[in-house]
């Protein structure tokens, strides 16, 4: 399907004229906006159009909850030269306060998203995120505070469920993290370990967020941060890096830290399409979660074409060498087949290979043993191409050759 002027009338014309009823439209997060047209033109039930449009684009997206003067959107470096040498004229003009994030306005995942220091990386990172899909750039604040992904199900702005998973933190987060450095999630948790209370703040400030777009009914993925929370991520053993309560004495026996009121700060929004019935299954089961989980992203461990010697997916064949890991792992899912072509990065990413869920029913901290388990277990043959060179008049009068 082509995205251009004509695809919503093709479409429409297209139901229009199929001989059974139609009763609604879904498609991919790509075509979001020109079947929201369609179900409009239709009168179908679908959620606002520039509620999708909103959501798929994250300059707009950041508006929502944006002071003056702290987000732009550049479509190029010339552009950004442009706005910093009007900064200051005028109340609403662009002043950068580093650290900041750069990203494409339209993308996927945390592909071209970087983290700037100064207007020099500034420049680097606009020119990066601008190169995406010709896509433009919007110049953000960098949130510090523990990153969460929320999932609700809404139907007529009552949240039916909704869970809240911890992503612990990336390169990107790093206090000397460079331009260059990815905000490629690495894993998830699950039950989250935030307080109650801020838990209660995310859930409240987000699904506002959602209604007040116009998105009353429907599957939600968020992405969000929580600034000025009583937790942060801390080493709790070793090897194991997991979020906790701050240390909220100080050495005079005085609490700190609990000047400001947590607050939940929207990263993105991921509207997923309804196709199924949401109403009767979506209820939370009384006792809350039923273990604690630990979802692992799998990295490619190098560039080069994938193969299967033992005729096993890679995650079939972890279970079937590790049978003490097998009955812990939930769901494996692999992203590549035999003879796909790889490479470490794809559009300033992390390639990933596979991912896959664990389960443990003793503990949070347990979760995360098994998903380093898993991660150090998991194999995955990559054929690496090796560049021939040709061989020299010298060498080949000798017999010996290069490669």
């Amino acid at each position: 399907m082509t995205e251009d002027e004509g695809v919503v009338d093709r479409i429409v014309h297209s139901i229009v004229n199929y001989p059974l009823p139609i009763h609604g439209v879904f498609v991919s997060d790509n075509f979001f906006v020109a079947v929201a047209r369609v179900a409009e033109v239709l009168g179908l039930p679908a959620p606002p159009v520039s509620a999708f449009e909103t959501s798929v684009d994250k300059y707009r997206s950041r508006l929502l909850q944006n002071v003056p003067g702290q987000t732009a959107r550049v479509t190029s470096v010339k552009e950004l030269e442009t706005l910093l040498a009007s900064t200051g004229r005028g109340p609403a003009s662009f002043t950068p306060n580093f650290p900041m994030i750069v990203k494409p306005t339209k993308g996927w995942s945390s592909e071209c998203v970087s983290k700037v220091n100064s207007l020099e990386d500034l420049a680097t990172a606009v020119q990066k995120a601008t190169s995406r899909h010709g896509s433009a750039a919007v110049i953000e604040p960098f949130f510090e505070g523990p990153e969460i992904d929320v999932n609700f199900i809404l139907v007529d702005g009552e949240i039916l469920f909704s869970e809240i998973a911890d992503e612990p933190p990336c390169d990107g987060d790093s206090k000397d993290a460079t331009v260059h450095a990815t905000f490629s999630p690495e894993a998830l948790t699950l039950p989250s370990a935030l307080p109650a209370d801020e838990q209660a703040i995310a859930k409240s400030t987000l699904r506002d967020i959602l209604v007040n777009m116009g998105f009353r009914t429907g599957v939600f993925h968020v992405e969000a941060r929580m600034v000025n929370s009583t937790s942060e991520y801390q080493k709790v053993d070793e090897g194991v890096t997991d979020l906790v309560v701050k240390d909220q004495w100080n050495h005079h026996g005085s609490r700190t830290g609990l000047g400001s009121r947590a607050e939940c700060n929207l990263v993105e929004i991921n509207a997923r399409p309804l196709g199924f019935r949401v109403t009767v299954p979506s209820r939370h089961i009384s006792a809350g979660a039923q273990y604690w989980s630990r979802l692992v992203y799998v990295p490619a461990p190098a560039a080069g074409t994938v193969r299967w010697s033992s005729k096993l997916s890679p995650c079939e064949e972890l279970k079937r060498r590790r049978p003490d890991l097998a009955e812990h792992v939930v769901l494996g899912v692999d992203y590549c087949v035999p003879g796909d072509k790889i490479d470490l990065y794809t559009d300033g990413a992390r390639t990933y290979v596979a991912h896959l869920l664990v389960s443990s029913r003793e503990s949070r901290h347990h979760a995360i043993k098994l998903e380093q388990e898993v991660l150090k277990a998991f194999s995955i043959e990559i054929l690496r191409e090796v560049k021939r060179c040709e061989a020299t008049p010298e060498a080949s009068e000798d017999g010996e050759g290069n490669s």
